[in-house]
């Protein structure tokens, strides 16, 4: 009975992490887009036009409302100066209360380290990753089904032969996918932001002309 619930504690765990994958991916790719398309994001070309009509207290009140108090004005105004704003606005919203100008753009990861925005995506590395965690379950799950049939005769494989054993893998595999998924969001997000600091600082003013 109790290798019953585990062979069926196994088959939830492949199907969601077939489904884990599939959303994941489907994230990254269309994740900020389908925001963008709902109007879920903020309107950064209205915010430019707000900048650079001179009203520093309603600017301020603005990206306050927006992006809450932590947000420093330097990473806004770089943000506003580039070219692809609207497509930044969303990472704004998740990391900006990470970041600081200081002598150049720089994540505040925790209070007491700094770092610069990463430089080059790790995207592909993580997703081939997170795909390998998924292609494990599915190994995993179909070797489960293959052991009731065939035990594992090899010393070092009787692991493989009890149901909960593999149970408690393909569930700590579905949690380091869920964990290298929250990774790759977060690294991504602040190589999308760090990549404004490409334009200068005296290149951003508080109040860059709108286009």
């Amino acid at each position: 009975m109790l290798d019953a619930l585990a062979l069926l504690m196994i088959f939830i765990g492949v199907a969601f992490s077939i489904y884990q994958l599939y959303d994941i991916y489907y994230d990254q790719n269309f994740g900020d887009d389908e925001l963008i398309a709902r109007g879920d994001v903020p309107d950064m070309e209205a915010l430019a036009h707000l900048a650079a009509s001179g009203d520093d207290d309603a600017f301020r009140r603005a990206i306050r409302s927006t992006f809450g108090e932590d947000v420093d004005e330097g990473v806004i105004c770089r943000v506003l100066a580039s070219e692809s704003r609207q497509r930044r606005a969303e990472p704004l919203m998740r990391r900006g209360h990470r970041l600081v100008v200081d002598g150049g753009l720089r994540v505040r990861h925790l209070p007491f380290w700094q770092t610069r925005p990463p430089r080059h995506s790790f995207r592909t590395v993580l997703l081939l990753l997170i795909l390998a965690c998924c292609l494990t379950v599915l190994f995993l799950g179909g070797l489960s089904v293959y052991t009731i049939a065939y035990p594992l005769s090899a010393a070092w494989l009787s692991w493989a032969n009890a149901p909960w054993i593999l149970t408690v893998v393909i569930y700590g595999l579905i949690g380091l996918t869920h964990l290298l998924a929250g990774l790759d969001k977060y690294l991504h997000d602040l190589y999308e932001l760090g990549r404004v600091d490409e334009t200068p600082a005296r290149d951003a003013p508080l109040h860059p002309k709108a286009p």
